[in-house]
């Protein structure tokens, strides 16, 4: 059973969709920008923070290195009032290897001596140097505990991520708003089309209804010299009202909220064959049906026949005489496979309107019916294959489990 609405759900899901993708789009790039920019400052910050630390270090260690070198001894530094920063430790030996000096600090315990800069635990910075009297052969080692630096750090990692997230939590935001605009004129544009298809089918089907019904009234009293030119007449009114049932259908795929139900494949398939047996019969086209397994949908029932209907149409009126059509159902697909005029350009053949030269654009075929096919499995989630191999074209469509369920 069908159901309008003022504003139909599934237009309104549609434009949802395409709004939330511009709006996840701009976010995703924004965050990417965001966090580059993020990892670059604190890249530049910790730097920052580890030169001046060694830096430090380094004229700590310059400074006692010359005081050494003047006073020829180590005795001065112990009982001089010089104060060492905060976090920062001094460690002297001598030539035995003796320790002869700390400050803030109780045991250096520098079992193997170095004249570089070493890092202990990601927490502690120890710049060796050695320096020389006219006597003497002195190791110095100043320590600094970085540990409350890399604890700004963290400060800043936090701050860098809670400022990016915020961010993009306006960005989102603003981006959602931001894609109506960008949206809308879209929007315009498709229900324009959808209203004029409407219209348009309504305004001709009564025309074409009186023409109808004044050929076949003509057909009775007209000479049977132009019974031939009537009947095609009345096959071109066919053509065309068919036309606008397939727009009608196209409009209302996009218009209409619909019930779903489960839907047996194989039963919408043998159905449709039963009501298609005559055209088959015409072209003396040879068809084997192989049900591997009972394929189950979850679905609107309508669109399940349009969809099987427009399929198994095409692999007919596109057929050869004594043509072949092949149809396969299985657990996750079904497929229909025919001869005739290989598919030129599988990638354009469910476009509005599309027909392909030769056999396609001389038949009677409005174009439209592959493209029902694909705004049906697009609606459900199907995802459909065209496969050109050897003078058959086959179209598989593939039923993914979430159709299978309520």
């Amino acid at each position: 059973m069908w159901k309008f609405k003022s504003i139909p759900k599934l237009i309104k899901d549609e434009y949802l969709k395409a709004r939330l993708e511009i709006t996840f789009l701009i976010s995703g790039i924004s965050f990417l920008i965001l966090s580059i920019f993020g990892f670059t400052i604190y890249y530049f910050f910790k730097e920052d923070i580890f030169l001046i630390s060694l830096n430090e270090v380094k004229d700590i260690i310059l400074d006692i290195s010359k005081n050494i070198e003047q006073t020829q001894s180590v005795e001065p530094l112990k009982y001089s009032p010089f104060i060492l920063p905060e976090g920062t430790y001094l460690c002297i030996y001598d030539s035995q290897d003796k320790l002869v000096l700390t400050k803030n600090i109780d045991n250096c315990n520098i079992k193997k001596h170095f004249t570089s800069l070493k890092i202990l635990d990601n927490s502690k910075i120890i710049y060796g140097t050695k320096t020389f009297t006219d006597t003497e052969e002195y190791k110095i080692y100043v320590g600094r505990d970085v540990e409350s630096d890399y604890s700004e750090l963290s400060k800043l990692r936090h701050i860098i991520i809670y400022a990016i997230l915020i961010t993009l939590g306006f960005i989102f935001i603003i981006s959602f708003f931001l894609s109506k605009k960008i949206v809308a004129p879209l929007k315009e544009a498709m229900d324009k089309q959808e209203r004029f298809i409407e219209n348009i089918s309504h305004d001709l089907r009564t025309p074409l209804t009186v023409i109808s019904n004044h050929i076949i009234l003509l057909k009775y009293k007209a000479p049977k010299e132009v019974h031939e030119h009537i009947a095609q007449i009345q096959k071109t009114i066919k053509y065309i009202k068919n036309i606008i049932s397939d727009l009608t259908l196209m409009a209302q795929l996009k218009t209409q909220q619909f019930e779903k139900t489960e839907v047996s494949i194989n039963e919408v398939i043998k159905d449709q064959l039963d009501i298609l047996t005559p055209k088959l019969g015409e072209k003396e086209i040879f068809l084997e049906l192989d049900e591997r397994d009972e394929l189950k949908v979850f679905a609107n029932y309508r669109h399940m026949e349009m969809l099987v209907s427009n399929l198994l149409s095409n692999a007919i009126k596109y057929n050869k005489k004594e043509g072949e059509i092949y149809i396969v159902i299985d657990r996750d697909y079904f497929s229909v496979k025919n001869t005739g005029t290989p598919i030129k350009n599988p990638e354009k053949i469910f476009e509005r309107f599309y027909r392909e030269d030769e056999a396609r654009s001389t038949s009677k075929g409005s174009g439209i019916g592959l493209s029902i096919v694909k705004e049906i499995s697009d609606i459900y989630g199907f995802k459909i294959k065209v496969n050109v191999k050897d003078g058959y074209n086959e179209f598989i469509v593939y039923i993914g489990n979430k159709a299978k369920r309520k």
